[in-house]
């Protein structure tokens, strides 16, 4: 840990203990989650160590090992409960509502994702097993998984453990997310649940992403965290107290918009591109697909769009750092998956080769998400678009700021990634200094588990 790390805790009334200790940060996604690790020992060559646990998910065809775990629940069987990367792969399955070499999996009955977007509502799950017909209850399996990864470490015991939430979530939510907990074996204290937005901060702070001269004088900070199934905006002011020694943090707003994530462009494209990918290659009319199997049928499609989506994202902003992508033929931009998908869908068998989703198709359907004057959300029967500005703008109305009064900006979250959504954010605060997570410096490891980040 370097020096001035150690200063910085200091200075915000942390005392460093003389026992090895043991934490967990766990960020319960509507998409996918993630347990995170500090160990602090004194006696050790590297007395601070941070790094996300490994977990060893089950899928079909044996252990995947990610610290990345889809929030995704899957009963695939009498007493089988699958959490993870496998139950993810199952839900490609969803569309299949025949008996056959495969089970049906049904949305909220042996499947379970984005339950998130149900924490703190009334809604249940009648037609699932008991353990799983409430958010709370799902959830409570996602946290008693990454729980049990944690726990299986030949490490000091835990001693505390915060879960990250959307700033945006009210109070209902916050007890259902204790709730989950609770169900999962865990018990949180006050102060155990963090704010996603001013975790990003404290993470961004802690590794050196902050020089000295970006709060030199006094600053606004606006952090837009647009994940796979929230989009939360936080609008902060920043100051250095010299006489005490560190950074003095003031909130002055969060945005009301935590139903919007990348999750919903999956949809978009998963509706607007690929179905009729797999109508035309089965030789079907627009009006052949009923109703329901349209519906489970994008379901199934949804882990499919989101691996184009990722993909395409990566090539066009590789395309856009050695200026080639401006003045291209974007229907020649394509990204694609080489294989051959297989649903039963009612009475019909329905075969998808090698999906395909160009950057001209994307740009399109991108346009909604990012209007900066319809910021209502606009829903059809089948997804919901509404535009990033609309919590960015909810949070300069809240805080009283414009634009221009805005002079740092963080963007976190996996869909914050897609290059058409950074410049936009990016022009939208023309005084800001954009401020990013080098990704190429948090992906080389050093021996502790340490990301190398500037001064450390």
């Amino acid at each position: 840990m370097s020096g001035q790390t150690l200063e910085l805790l200091r200075g915000l009334g942390v005392c460093a203990p003389s026992a090895p200790l043991r934490v967990l940060g766990i960020d319960l996604g509507t998409t996918k989650s993630v347990c995170a690790e500090i160990i602090w020992d004194a006696q050790a060559q590297d007395r601070f160590r941070v790094r996300c646990i490994e977990v060893s998910q089950t899928v079909p065809t044996g252990e995947y090992i990610n610290t990345v775990v889809p929030s995704v629940v899957a009963l695939p069987g009498p007493d089988e409960v699958w959490v993870g990367e496998g139950a993810k792969r199952l839900r490609a399955q969803a569309a299949s509502a025949r008996a056959g070499r495969r089970p049906a999996f049904i949305r909220n009955r042996n499947i379970f994702y984005e339950v998130k977007n149900d924490i703190g509502t009334s809604r249940t799950y009648p037609s699932a097993p008991p353990g799983f017909r409430s958010p709370r209850e799902v959830s409570a399996h996602i946290l008693r998984y990454l729980l049990k990864s944690a726990d299986a470490q030949d490490k000091p015991g835990i001693a505390r453990t915060v879960v990250t939430v959307p700033a945006s979530f009210q109070v209902a939510q916050r007890l259902d997310t204790v709730e989950a907990a609770s169900l999962a074996g865990l018990q949180l204290r006050e102060g155990d649940l963090l704010d996603e937005p001013l975790a990003a901060f404290l993470d961004f702070l802690l590794t050196g992403g902050f020089r000295s001269e970006d709060i030199a004088k006094p600053s606004t900070l606006l952090v837009f965290d647009f994940g796979g199934g929230t989009c939360d905006t936080a609008v902060f002011e920043l100051a250095q107290d010299r006489n005490a020694g560190c950074i003095a943090v003031a909130p002055l707003a969060v945005s009301r918009y935590h139903r919007l994530g990348g999750g919903d462009i999956d949809r978009v494209i998963a509706h607007d591109v690929l179905i009729p990918q797999v109508q035309e290659q089965n030789g079907l009319s627009r009006f052949d697909l009923g109703y329901e199997e349209k519906k489970r049928l994008i379901e199934a499609l949804l882990g499919l769009a989101e691996a184009l989506k990722i993909n395409l994202s990566t090539q066009i902003a590789r395309l856009k750092q050695f200026g080639k992508y401006e003045g291209e033929d974007k229907s020649q931009i394509v990204a694609t998956q080489p294989y051959v998908i297989e649903w039963c869908v009612g009475d019909k068998t329905l075969h998808f080769r090698s999906p395909v989703l160009s950057a001209q198709q994307f740009e399109k359907l991108l346009q909604p998400f990012l209007d900066r004057d319809l910021l209502y959300a606009r829903e059809t029967d089948y997804y919901m678009t509404r535009s990033v500005f609309a919590p960015l703008q909810d949070a300069l109305d809240r805080s009283g700021l414009e634009p221009g009064d805005i002079d740092l900006c963080l963007m976190v979250g996996g869909s914050s990634l897609i290059p058409q959504v950074r410049e936009a954010v990016r022009s939208f605060f023309p005084s800001a200094k954009p401020l990013a997570y080098d990704l190429r410096r948090c992906r080389r490891v050093v021996p502790g588990g340490w990301r190398k980040a500037a001064g450390t």
